[in-house]
Formats: C-alpha cells, structure tokens, sequence
C-alpha cells in the first residue's frame, strides 16, 4: 500500500489480485483510496485519478462539510467525533487525574501520558477502544429489548470492526453490528437491531421480512436513508 498525489489529489493505493479493473472510494477513514489489480502501473493509475480529481475532491469536500473537520483525520485537537448522532470536538490532553476517554460537554478527551510525542494511531487506537465498549453496552441493551418485544433470542450479539456492514444476522442466529454504529442517533441504530432481529424470522429480504421490520419501526424507510446519507461520515 502506497500513497500518491496526483491532479492535486492525495490518494492511496491499494493492489487486489481480485480485480481486473481499478476502482475508487472516497470514506471519511482513509480519504481516496484506489484499488488496482497486481500488474496496473503506476502511470495508469495516475491517469485514472487525474480522470477523477473532480469527483474525487467534491467528494472529499461533502464529507469534510459533514464531519465538520479535514478528512482523513488526524486525531489531534479540535477535529470533530460523532457520538449517538452528535458531534463533539476532540481534545487531546496530558493525562493527569485519569486516562483514557472521557465525554465533557460538547467535547470527547482523550487523556494520554505525552500528547507532544503520541502518533494519531495512538489516539485513534484510544478512542476505538472506547467506542468499542460503549457500543457493546448500548447495542447489546438495544437487542434485548426488541428481542423481548419479539419474543426473540439471538445465540449471540457480537460487536465487530466492519469495514462496510452495519450489521448482520447468520444462519446459527448470530447477531454481528459494527461498532461504528454507536456514532448514529439511538433510532438509527434501533434501526439496524430490528433489522437484523428480523432476520431471525426471516433469513432474506423479501416482502414478509420488510412487512415485519415496519410493524416494529413504521418509519424505518426515512432511518434507512438516514444511514445511507450519513453513514460515510461516521468514520475514522
């Protein structure tokens, strides 16, 4: 994995011996990133972003007037988080009395022992861990209590770092949700627990499954599309 910068754009290459063809994406993590099979030279895949530099810049700039901050983020001091649907402005300070996170007004501390000296991996990794935990702790009340309306019980709620799913529901009853989920507001994220719930009763997508989603959340359409908006923004 390489970065470049072409057409003004920075961008970072991934190879796939999966692909024939390149392809690119635009996420509030990573910022443009291009996946070119094994053999694509460099020089093609400079003329494919330059081809690109429009799209990919608006993009870019859709997603900063989202997150409210420069993507890719950096984690340092007065970038922007998303909790439960709001946005908070990170501070990064030298721990003292505690360390680790901490939710203060409209601000998201992380408190590490040398904020001089600490790589944005070291902040990312801090606030992951912490995000990891407050999801397993909503999302698992969450599934209980539309499991008990439902008469439902999952054979386990597992919170997992997913690269593109919100959620999903296996064939043995497992209920997977990404722990990113915790940055959209609480109805959004009933949302994506009724849904994988009703996959319990339905392993598909068909007319019956949706009929049983709406009897639970009539409104789940706009929710839905709500995630499908914002979703590229709750990243990092």
């Amino acid at each position: 994995m390489i970065t470049l910068k072409s057409g003004g754009v920075q961008y970072t290459v991934e190879r796939s011996k999966r692909i024939t063809g390149l392809k690119i994406t635009v996420d509030a993590e990573r910022g443009a990133v291009v996946t070119a099979p094994l053999n694509c030279s460099v020089n093609l895949i400079e003329a494919f972003v330059k081809e690109k530099a429009l799209w990919i810049t608006e993009r870019l700039q859709h997603l900063e007037n989202m997150t409210g901050c420069r993507v890719p983020r950096k984690f340092v001091s007065g970038e922007q988080l998303f909790f439960l649907g709001d946005r908070y402005t990170l501070l990064v300070k030298k721990a003292t009395d505690y360390q680790g996170v901490l939710i203060q007004d409209r601000e998201i501390h992380v408190a590490i022992d040398d904020v001089e000296n600490s790589p944005g991996w070291m902040v990312k990794n801090t606030l992951v861990e912490w995000y990891v935990g407050r999801a397993r702790q909503l999302i698992n009340a969450r599934v209980n209590l539309f499991a008990a309306a439902m008469v439902q019980k999952p054979a386990a709620i597992r919170i997992k770092k997913q690269k593109s799913r919100w959620g999903s529901c296996s064939a043995r009853g497992n209920l997977n949700f990404n722990w990113k989920l915790v940055m959209a507001p609480i109805e959004v994220i009933d949302y994506v627990v009724v849904h994988e719930l009703c996959h319990l009763v339905k392993l598909d997508h068909s007319a019956e499954f949706w009929y049983l989603v709406a009897s639970l959340l009539p409104d789940y359409k706009k929710k839905r599309q709500w995630l499908r908006e914002f979703g590229p923004a709750l990243s990092f």
